[in-house]
């Protein structure tokens, strides 16, 4: 039954998988030499490897799909290069050799079956590098699942009571976030992630702790870069505050900084003097990137880190030392926030997350109390009909908006998860809170700093997120959850679940089904994105209004056109995101009336389906005297004033 099996996934996975590769792009040229590259690679590897060790076929040929992998995963980050740091995608393409190259080392030093596990992993690491990666990294994940599933044991996959009922919780938001592809990506991005940590839960520390040390490796080659693009910007400058670092936001990047400062302090001690070295430079680089952010409370996060670890070491011998020095370095610390440009002590950036909150929570609890708005809850929010916020506070959300250009973020982990999932799904996270650390302190059998830090970090990351919403950020995801195996796991000598469902039916079934919406997902979000670089003349990315055209016709497309506009099922099955394309592409045809009209029977978001009337009547002459009535109908369904300003 396995061969069967892996016969069909074999043909339907390599099907699949270049049939994303070679859809449409606007990097054809870097998408060749990626190809180019991978094959080049592993045939220069398999003349080398003949001599000295022998490998299987298909271990050769599992090899030459991580490496395309991999490349899949820089040419897809190389189509949203915010750093242009060298012409031609240089750069990209060198980080791209040097993956490729500790690929091949690790291929040659494992042994097939930790290949198998370890390969995928290795080829989408760098998805989790702290990058504008927009939302494909979903679909190079879910192959690299794929991959590891396939060359698994399932008789010995074991996935826990609890880890299933989770799946079916996903199940029920992703239908309830059906049409909303960011609210989509955030939970598919979060159960992958969920699915990585069950299939690596039963390897081990020692493979764990490998996979930690790549992803230091990934970030420090991230860091060079742009600690490269910084260097030769004549107009950077280090002193100034900023709100993103090359598209990237500080938020992340101090968030970021500090999930890596955890992962050094649980490898450093275990580490001989060559891999401390590796984690030195990597501490000084995340150190300067965590001060470059001026984040402050990943600054102050980690103080709370260093605190804890340096009581943990010295608790039995505290004395007036050590209580000097700990307050020298929180007063440090103090006077860098307050000195600094963006103040400790900004009354008005406190005031505006205070009023986000209220935002957030009040118009949770008046208007989707039970299960919220979904998991892209900030876009939905501001057009309620049931507004309840104070004036002071509606001004402040406001401006918000309007200076940032962006939906109300709650930053704040708890009101994010209230304003998505509601009463709901807020007491399950809640409860599963409670449950995660109450099993870990029962499983601790003995305290040390090693088995106690991964709980002192979530502990500290919980309190980070207080002010912050950086859980479900791809740079962050993956280390929470290697933190939370290790909590997990802590005191364990046998790290299977007692609950663990070994029924392989049951296995197949969930694979089956996991497949049948990898498939669908990655084909739609394709499809979506392939039309964007096919059109990318005629139009433009918009936050507010997705898509606005640049006013230039696509070629063949015909005026005269009979075209009843989108199907139902067709705006059912590709989500909004995809209506919004179609509208926009359809601009100055007959068909933009027709896909008009379509907006306000099948779209749920009125007000922008009158933004995009609006936009439609500013265009033509004889219907002018209707932009009034549109205007006052906006008003409504608009109070903050989001798209009036694009017409006013």
């Amino acid at each position: 039954m396995k061969s069967k099996f892996s016969i069909f996934f074999d043909i339907f996975y390599l099907v699949l998988f270049f049939f994303q590769f070679f859809g449409e792009t606007n990097q054809r040229f870097f998408r060749n030499d990626a190809v180019g590259i991978g094959c080049l690679f592993v045939v220069i590897y398999a003349i080398w490897l003949r001599k000295k060790k022998h490998f299987s076929f298909y271990s050769l040929g599992h090899l030459f799909l991580i490496i395309l992998l991999s490349n899949f995963v820089f040419f897809k980050i190389a189509e949203y290069d915010p750093i242009q740091l060298f012409p031609e995608k240089l750069v990209i393409k060198l980080t791209m050799i040097i993956w490729n190259s500790i690929i091949l080392f690790q291929h040659f030093r494992s042994n097939e079956a930790e290949f198998n596990m370890f390969g995928p992993l290795l080829a989408i690491l760098p998805c989790f590098a702290c990058i504008n990666f927009m939302l494909y990294p979903v679909v190079p994940i879910g192959f690299a699942i794929g991959l590891m599933i396939r060359n698994s044991d399932i008789k010995e996959i074991q996935f826990s009571k609890s880890f299933i009922l989770f799946f079916l919780i996903v199940l029920l938001w992703i239908f309830r976030d059906w049409s909303d592809d960011f609210a989509l990506v955030r939970i598919l991005l979060f159960s992958e992630v969920v699915i990585i940590l069950s299939l690596v839960n039963s390897l081990g520390r020692e493979f764990r702790q490998k996979l930690i040390d790549h992803i230091l490796i990934i970030f420090l080659i991230n860091s060079v870069i742009l600690l490269s693009k910084m260097y030769l910007d004549s107009e950077f400058k280090i002193n100034s505050y900023r709100e993103d670092l090359f598209l990237i936001p500080v938020s992340l990047l101090g968030s970021n900084s500090f999930l890596i400062l955890g992962l050094l302090a649980l490898s450093f001690h275990e580490s001989n003097w060559r891999f401390r070295v590796f984690y030195l430079t990597v501490l000084f680089v995340s150190c300067f990137f965590l001060l470059l952010s001026l984040s402050r409370i990943s600054i102050i996060s980690t103080g709370l880190l260093f605190l804890y670890i340096v009581w943990e070491q010295q608790k039995e011998k505290i004395n007036l030392k050590f209580v000097a020095f700990a307050f020298i370095s929180l007063l440090l610390a103090f006077v860098f926030l307050l000195l600094s440009e963006k103040s400790l002590l900004n009354v008005e950036t406190i005031g505006v997350r205070f009023s986000i909150w209220k935002l957030h929570m009040l118009s949770t609890i008046y208007n989707k109390p039970i299960f919220g708005f979904g998991f892209n809850s900030e876009k939905l929010i501001p057009f309620v009909e049931n507004l309840k916020i104070s004036a002071l506070d509606f001004a402040l959300v406001e401006d918000y908006m309007s200076h940032f250009k962006t939906f109300p973020l709650a930053h704040n982990l708890y009101f994010q998860i209230f304003s998505s999932t509601g009463i709901f799904g807020f007491s399950v996270f809640l409860i599963w809170i409670f449950s995660f650390f109450k099993y870990s302190h029962k499983n601790v059998a003995v305290v040390n700093l090693r088995k106690n830090l991964p709980k002192a970090i979530l502990l500290i990351w919980l309190i980070h997120e207080i002010l912050d919403f950086s859980s479900l950020e791809i740079a962050n995801i993956l280390i929470l959850g290697l933190l939370a195996l290790d909590v997990k796991n802590a005191g364990k000598s046998n790290v299977k679940d007692k609950e663990s469902q070994q029924v392989s039916k049951t296995i197949m079934v969930f694979m089956g089904f996991y497949f049948f919406l990898f498939l669908f997902f990655s084909y739609r979000f394709s499809k979506i994105e392939q039309q964007i670089f096919k059109n990318h003349k005629n139009i433009h990315l918009s936050t507010f209004l997705e898509f606005t055209p640049t006013g230039i016709i696509p070629k063949g497309i015909n005026l005269d056109s009979d075209s009843k506009g989108l199907s139902r099922s067709e705006i059912f099955m590709f989500g909004e995101r995809y209506f919004f394309l179609q509208l926009a592409l359809a601009y100055s045809t007959a068909n933009e009336p027709k896909i008009l009209q379509q907006c306000f029977d099948f779209v749920s978001r009125k007000e922008i389906c009158y933004a995009k009337l609006m936009n439609y009547i500013v265009n033509e002459e004889p219907l002018a005297e209707y932009s009034d009535s549109i205007k006052i109908l906006l008003s409504i369904s608009d109070p903050f004033g989001i798209y009036l300003r694009n017409f006013l």
